[in-house]
């Protein structure tokens, strides 16, 4: 786990700091005092990878109040941040538990499959009243729980086409290929 973590420092926290070190310096120069002390409240939640939680409470993504919050972009690092948390802990527990860990490849994909209908059927349960009018697509885009799918998906594909070099490099190109369709396809009245 110490390992796992101090690289994953070693990797993150330089960029972090001199991101927010430049924002700071430009947004010092350019805000307005209200829109500058906005800014300062967010920079604690980015550093410590809740800033995912700051900006569902406080900037709807889809709004253009997001154009005047430089660390805004920063929510999907804080959520990835917070799988790393947890993840490498479930994984301790499920190692431990016999039948657990000769199954974890279908408690993956069941995962992967409950945290995908959870978003698409857009329920709400979180024990906090949400801060906008369209809370599901707000939530949604900035939840841990509902952007989970996602990164476990990658982890089902690790686990099940590790060190097999073509799968991968099939899978970037095809991944190469949605990400380009998407730019094609899809327009403002997606979201």
């Amino acid at each position: 786990f110490i390992n796992f973590y101090l690289r994953r420092i070693r990797r993150l926290i330089p960029s972090l700091i001199f991101t927010i070190l430049i924002a700071y310096v430009i947004s010092y120069f350019i805000f307005l005092p209200e829109d500058f002390i906005n800014f300062k409240n967010s920079i604690l939640y980015t550093v410590f990878f809740v800033g995912n939680i700051y900006f569902w409470k406080t900037n709807d993504y889809f709004s253009p109040s997001t154009d005047i919050s430089p660390l805004s972009h920063l929510w999907s690092l804080a959520i990835e941040e917070q799988f790393y948390l947890f993840f490498p802990l479930l994984i301790f527990f499920i190692r431990k538990n016999n039948f657990l860990y000769k199954n974890i490849k279908s408690i993956l994909l069941l995962s992967v499959f409950f945290s995908f209908i959870y978003t698409v059927a857009e329920f709400y349960h979180l024990p906090v009243d949400c801060p906008t009018t369209n809370c599901i697509e707000v939530t949604n885009f900035y939840w841990l729980h509902t952007r989970a799918w996602e990164i476990l998906a990658g982890v089902s594909l690790n686990l099940f086409i590790i060190n097999r070099e073509y799968f991968k490099n099939q899978l970037l190109n095809i991944g190469f290929i949605l990400i380009l369709f998407s730019f094609l396809l899809f327009d403002s009245t997606y979201r």
